[in-house]
């Protein structure tokens, strides 16, 4: 069964789970607050729990950075991504394409997706 819970706190709880540093161990709290400039370890509990549905743009791309996903990641849309496409997400978010060129190639990406629903 498909997870539908496309809350910014359910997405955040989801790349808490399939996130691993390189030794294989999730990270803790501490690690993203840290990691993070501009999140400190209420708002990521607010976040995390629903209380806040809306953080702030830096945090957001703060996240996205710490997690190796694109920021759209965290957008209200009915796609939702696997593992294995957050994999290609960090390894695209590495490239040397500017931003119009990911969006793009993002794009297709979920249409692909959409497509074989």
């Amino acid at each position: 069964m498909r997870n539908t819970d496309n809350s910014f706190a359910a997405k955040l709880n989801r790349l808490f789970a399939e996130k691993t540093k390189p030794d294989g161990t999730p990270y803790s709290k501490r690690e993203v607050v840290a990691g993070v400039p501009s999140l400190g370890r209420v708002e990521l509990w607010r976040i995390e729990h629903g209380k806040l549905s809306r953080p702030r743009n830096e945090v957001v791309q703060g996240l996205a950075n710490f997690f190796g996903v694109p920021p759209g990641y965290f957008e209200d849309t009915d796609a939702q991504a696997s593992p294995k496409h957050l994999r290609l997400a960090a390894i695209f978010s590495d490239s040397e394409a500017d931003a119009e060129e990911r969006k793009a190639v993002i794009e297709m990406i979920q249409a692909m997706i959409e497509a074989k629903r």
